[in-house]
């Protein structure tokens, strides 16, 4: 005996890939937020959070709070990383309210120097003295100079000067930023 064949008739659904959208990016001004232009200039160059995840070093979701505005601090750090995923100078990311000089470092308008140990965190990252460097030149323990940069213990006379020696800046100009908050 032979078998026979039959056809069942069966529905089938066939999901197609959708088309890669990339969307225009809202125009900004120089007044426009950080997450703001970081989303713009993303899609200007035509990369989609992943890409700049991979050029930039920077997590996919760290990418996604910082362009929502979640994120009100962001580290100096992540925002060259950024920049040089995008080939952007920093700057242009960052808003220029009010009259800012072009000469000033980056550093200066996210973290402002109104401390002395902010003042000495600034001027070694302008630097670009890793904190291991910057103790050994400065013949300090690391846990002396975590307290000067974090503004816990203020250095002494001599120190002060060792600090102004290695950061190529005057005494004077490090203790305007004590005496300010002493």
């Amino acid at each position: 005996m032979q078998r026979v064949k039959r056809f069942i008739p069966v529905d089938i659904t066939v999901y197609l890939p959708t088309p890669d959208k990339r969307f225009t990016a809202e125009i900004i001004t120089p007044s426009s937020g950080f997450g703001k232009k970081i989303r713009y200039f993303r899609l200007k160059k035509g990369l989609t959070r992943d890409e700049l995840s991979e050029r930039s070093g920077v997590s996919k979701g760290y990418l996604a709070e910082i362009e929502q505005n979640n994120r009100s601090l962001i580290n100096p750090r992540y925002i060259q990383k950024i920049a040089n995923g995008l080939e952007l100078n920093p700057l242009k990311l960052i808003s220029r309210k009010g009259s800012l000089s072009k000469k000033k470092h980056f550093f200066d308008y996210i973290v402002p120097p109104d401390t002395l140990g902010a003042k000495i965190r600034n001027l070694r990252l302008k630097q670009e003295l890793t904190f291991k460097e910057f103790t050994r030149r400065l013949k300090v323990s690391k846990d002396s100079a975590w307290r000067f940069e974090k503004n816990i213990t203020i250095p002494n006379e001599k120190i002060l000067k060792r600090i102004a020696k290695v950061l190529r800046v005057s005494v004077k100009k490090l203790k305007e930023a004590g005496e300010r908050w002493r």
